[in-house]
């Protein structure tokens, strides 16, 4: 039986920040907020045993509503968040908080799914599971066999 545990970030997306540099110096723009963010991790992972083989994430941001979707809040609740942050780094930024909590190294993360969308209540969700090493083969010889047979379809 592989493990699975979810965790529930309360907020908007951040999105992960370069170092800033002052004086010579490099510094963290995001510590505080990484250390909170750390704090609501480690609260859900609670005393158990971080990861330690191959991981799968799946992680969804929701971030707020527009003041303008006041009247269309159902209609609109789960489409699709395309602007900016990117995707990317907003999984960053809650994969290197994770480190050391969840796992002891973020490349333990061989499978991503990510989404960003919008709701009512801004927060990050995230669920970090063990991966079957059969089954992850399996599921990428499939992705190559499509792939395969669409391009020896299409050509």
């Amino acid at each position: 039986m592989s493990r699975i545990i979810k965790y529930v970030i309360p907020g908007p997306p951040i999105p992960w920040k370069r170092a800033g540099h002052a004086n010579g110096t490099f510094y963290d723009q995001q510590k505080h907020q990484k250390l909170g963010t750390s704090l609501y991790i480690s609260n859900w992972h609670a005393n158990r045993v971080p990861f330690e083989g191959p991981l799968e994430l799946t992680i969804v941001f929701y971030f707020p509503m527009p003041k303008s979707w006041r009247n269309k809040t159902k209609e609109m609740k789960f489409t699709p968040h395309y602007i900016k942050p990117d995707c990317d780094n907003a999984i960053k930024y809650v994969t290197d908080v994770a480190t050391a909590i969840t796992y002891h190294d973020d490349c333990l993360i061989s499978e991503t799914h990510a989404y960003k969308t919008y709701d009512e209540v801004p927060r990050t969700e995230f669920t970090l599971s063990e991966i079957h090493i059969d089954d992850y083969k399996n599921r990428i010889k499939n992705i190559w066999e499509k792939y395969e047979l669409y391009t020896k379809n299409n050509l």
